[in-house]
């Protein structure tokens, strides 16, 4: 299966699939839509993973560590990506451990250690109360685990 492939197969299977989208996030991932899957790099196939999923008209985005197993440049790509992408009428879930990489896009959040949610609140809020980043709070947190 190609890139190209895969986007009509999201395209056939997604209602609110968007090839022109599709194609403006491939073309911003610098993806060749005639690549093999699997052929892509690990990086490649998280982009390729983030493209298929925020070309989506979701109501809710789910994102498990986006950015793990990626090479620093492919993260600011996806980060960007991210960014550039987010509809103010949806959510968007991320899990992720590499808390500094992407604190930039925390509106809340949730630390959950053996299936419990030890702190959670507003990013923000954390940041003001306790004088430290989401990263710093999170090192804090989990400095005993």
């Amino acid at each position: 299966m190609k890139i190209k492939d895969a986007v009509e197969f999201f395209n056939s299977f997604y209602k609110d699939f968007d090839k022109n989208k599709a194609a403006d996030l491939l073309k911003f991932m610098n993806l060749d839509e005639n690549s093999k899957i699997t052929a892509l790099s690990k990086g490649m196939s998280e982009k390729l993973y983030l493209t298929l999923t925020l070309s989506r008209k979701a109501k809710l985005y789910i994102l498990d560590e986006p950015l793990g197993g990626v090479d620093p440049t492919t993260r600011e790509k996806i980060l960007d990506a991210i960014l550039d992408n987010y509809s103010e009428d949806s959510s968007m879930i991320i899990t992720t451990h590499l808390v500094n990489d992407i604190e930039r896009l925390f509106d809340d959040v949730a630390f959950i250690s053996n299936g419990e949610i030890v702190l959670s609140g507003n990013a923000e809020e954390f940041r003001n109360e306790k004088g430290i980043s989401i990263d710093e709070l999170y090192r804090e947190v989990f400095k005993d685990a």
